[in-house]
């Protein structure tokens, strides 16, 4: 596997901020002074994204155009199969964590699986408002992936993560989710095969201008949980992919990828 770092960026619609964030992801990568790629994943966008993003290929960036909205997990997904290099991770196209923390969680695969940044480690820190909503529904759902999935982790959800992409190659083909919990459905296969999760306070900026709609996608959410440690059963793994995907496509909307024919 090659030496460098490639990091996914999902874009869905991003034209007003793409071009800042990944100027800001360049710079980082640039001082490690390794190899490097950023995938930029677009589906379905019918802004200027793909255009922004390509007139920076000169500089290490890649465009993924897939035409149907694939939502932000398989767009993650996506670009994490297409990743060249041995380190690899993703970061939302707002930015949301400071350049340190970035580099911090990139050098820390040196000696654990998955490095992940969290918003609720003591040393975190936090800008911008966060509405009461939100702060309910995060700590609502990490209790549940506590729980079910047995996740001791205080943040599945932060948008800054990054693997050894050997040891993520492993588990991607259990991951069948990909909407908004698709981060919980890698953390839990990832600890099941036995990789060694470690988590990191970061700086953080809250995007008043996130794209989650908690009225649609929270139902959703929660019963991803359940349908992620159903998955982990040794009897249903006997059941053909396509009846479960059925099941999930049905009950749970967008929330899963289709298997492979």
């Amino acid at each position: 596997m090659l030496d460098g770092v490639s990091v996914v960026v999902p874009a869905w619609n991003e034209e007003g901020r793409i071009e800042a964030s990944l100027r800001r992801y360049i710079s980082v990568l640039r001082s490690l002074e390794v190899p490097y790629e950023i995938l930029v994943v677009v589906d379905g966008v019918q802004d200027r994204t793909p255009e922004i993003a390509r007139s920076m290929g000169a500089e290490g960036v890649r465009v993924i155009e897939i035409p149907q909205r694939l939502y932000k997990g398989g767009a993650v997904l996506a670009g994490l199969r297409q990743a060249r290099f041995a380190k690899v991770g993703y970061l939302d196209a707002d930015s949301p964590v400071s350049s340190e923390d970035i580099r911090r969680l990139i050098m820390a695969t040196d000696e654990v699986d998955a490095a992940i940044g969290s918003r609720r480690l003591p040393n975190s820190v936090g800008s911008g408002h966060r509405p009461l909503s939100r702060r309910v529904f995060r700590i609502g759902f990490n209790s549940l992936t506590r729980s079910v999935l047995g996740l001791r982790l205080a943040d599945t959800q932060c948008g800054a993560k990054f693997f050894r992409k050997e040891r993520l190659d492993q588990i991607l083909p259990e991951v069948r989710l990909h909407g908004w919990a698709f981060d919980a459905a890698i953390l839990f296969n990832l600890q099941q095969a036995g990789g060694r999760i470690q988590e990191f306070p970061v700086a953080w900026n809250h995007d008043a201008g996130s794209k989650l709609p908690l009225a649609e996608q929270v139902p959703v959410m929660f019963m991803s949980v359940f349908f992620i440690r159903i998955l982990s059963f040794r009897a249903v793994r006997h059941i053909p992919q396509r009846w479960t995907w059925w099941f999930a496509r049905t009950f749970m909307k967008r929330s899963t990828t289709p298997p492979n024919p």
